[in-house]
């Protein structure tokens, strides 16, 4: 009998035993989200963060860059088929704002009408979290877009912001600034003080009037900035893209908005034409640009640079419009959340633990501002009742006041195979070609320049040589000195012009 109680104990020991070893065993959610700068710190952060409020979950990530995310995403099949024999197989997934119709149509996603339910709230991205009235997603990170300029070259030109409002003030200052040849004392990369912004005559450098992104290699940022903003603004904030039956007549509908694009790209500098987006954020934040448009990204590294000092210094206005009476649009995209619908039934453990998950990274306030702070986006619980704080903010009240903050509504992902991906030749400027080999090949151009700049001279020269002959007192030295002037002369009209 006693050897049974003890037995009996024993078995009981070890089943509680056994029950807490399992129960202490953490589970394992994991998340796929697209390759960018410092993602690997920020979800390690979130990951230490969710780890601290319950230590039964363990987050796990895995990147991918946006072209390989793209392909994967093209149809269901792909998508299934890639993490089939993968290892690593998500359960949350991050949802780029201008895909998000694309993908909830692939049936792939969990619907979380019971986690979040299906009021959508006033954050824009709530618009793109929906496919046919049932919420497939959750908005995550937020990426508003403003023109971004220097207070003091407003004020030198005795403007105030409402000069910015439309299209046409805006390209008419920049004309003004690039006739009059600003000389400024930029910053470098390393100093500081915002003396160094003084506008004078014995500056280094020649302010250039604004920079905005390569369609060639930033065609998503021409989109963001400048043809989406105008296109809402001439249609009273219709659906974009628009809804139209073949390619070439989704290009009429928007000839405005190139024309608008090219305009403004004629003002950019050759020097800058062909900068990656890091570089034109370095140059403007060190002063050498009156205007640039811009996301997020710039304020965190102008605050980075200047500090307190950022205020007196740069101005954040809305995108400008396309005539005056007319309401000011801004793109606000970023990414949303989903999961990834593996069948699992919603009262298990571990769908439990991925709600758990997915409701603490995108209304969890700490983890909210953790995340977004390392890669430089906007948290979006901070707009979810439309309202950025603090209010006393400059950044924050400046986007405040921009209204109508809209996402694409359209089916963004075949836009940019028949639209963004085609449109480089729609968009062709005198430069697209030759001012890229400029660029990279800036000694090589400058000799074929002079070659060039040379055989005009000499063409016109022979044009002239009869009437050069016939003037006895000029001697050979004279003659050479008037063709080595013909060449240097259309070697800067060359050069000035291209």
């Amino acid at each position: 009998m006693f050897k049974f109680f003890r037995c009996s104990a024993l078995l009981t020991a070890y089943i509680c035993f056994f029950s807490v070893s399992v129960q202490a065993s953490p589970d394992t959610v994991k998340i796929w989200v697209m390759a960018e700068p410092n993602i690997p710190l920020a979800l390690q952060a979130v990951s230490k963060k969710i780890n601290e409020i319950d230590s039964n979950i363990i987050l796990k990530s895995e990147t991918v860059s946006w072209n390989d995310a793209k392909k994967i995403f093209s149809d269901r099949e792909k998508f299934i088929e890639t993490f089939k024999n993968n290892n690593f197989i998500p359960d949350i997934i991050q949802i780029p704002s201008t895909w998000a119709q694309h993908i909830m149509k692939l049936n792939i996603l969990h619907p979380l009408t019971d986690a979040f339910g299906n009021n959508r709230n006033q954050n824009y991205l709530d618009n793109v979290a929906f496919h046919e009235n049932v919420r497939y997603a959750y908005p995550w990170t937020n990426d508003i877009r403003v023109l971004y300029y220097r207070k003091d070259i407003l004020n030198t030109f005795n403007y105030d912001i409402d000069s910015l409002k439309t299209w046409k003030n805006l390209i008419d200052i920049c004309e003004k600034i690039r006739k009059q040849k600003i000389k400024i004392q930029p910053s470098s990369s390393h100093s500081s003080g915002a003396d160094i912004f003084e506008v004078n005559s014995h500056g280094r450098e020649k302010l250039r009037p604004v920079v905005i992104s390569n369609y060639q290699t930033s065609g998503w940022n021409i989109i963001h900035n400048i043809i989406a903003p105008n296109y809402w603004s001439r249609t009273n904030g219709a659906a974009f893209p628009p809804s139209v039956s073949n390619e070439n007549s989704l290009i009429d509908s928007l000839a405005e908005d190139i024309k608008l694009y090219k305009d403004l790209r004629k003002l950019v500098g050759i020097e800058d034409r062909y900068l990656s987006e890091n570089e034109m954020t370095e140059n403007f934040i060190c002063g050498k640009y009156a205007f640039c448009f811009g996301s997020p990204l710039y304020i965190y590294r102008i605050r980075e640079k200047w500090g307190l000092e950022w205020d007196t210094l740069f101005g954040i206005t809305s995108i400008p419009n396309n005539k005056i009476g007319i309401d000011n649009y801004a793109f606000a995209g970023g990414s949303l959340i989903g999961v990834y619908n593996r069948g699992l039934p919603d009262t298990s453990k571990h769908m439990k633990n991925i709600m758990e998950i997915l409701r603490l990274i995108s209304t969890d306030t700490t983890v909210q501002t953790l995340y977004a702070s390392n890669i430089s986006v906007l948290p979006a619980i901070e707009l979810n009742d439309g309202i950025l704080e603090p209010n006393d903010d400059p950044y924050c009240q400046a986007l405040n006041k921009i209204q109508n903050r809209k996402s694409y509504e359209g089916d963004m992902f075949y836009f940019e195979e028949n639209f963004i991906q085609k449109m480089p030749n729609k968009f062709k400027i005198i430069d697209f070609g030759v001012k890229k080999f400029i660029k990279v090949n800036s000694a090589a151009f400058e000799v074929i320049l002079s070659i060039l700049a040379f055989i005009i001279g000499l063409i016109t020269y022979r044009k002239f040589e009869n009437i050069i002959n016939k003037i006895d007192k000029l001697s050979k030295v004279t003659v050479l000195i008037i063709f080595i002037c013909l060449v240097v002369v259309y070697f800067l009209i060359f050069r000035c012009t291209l």
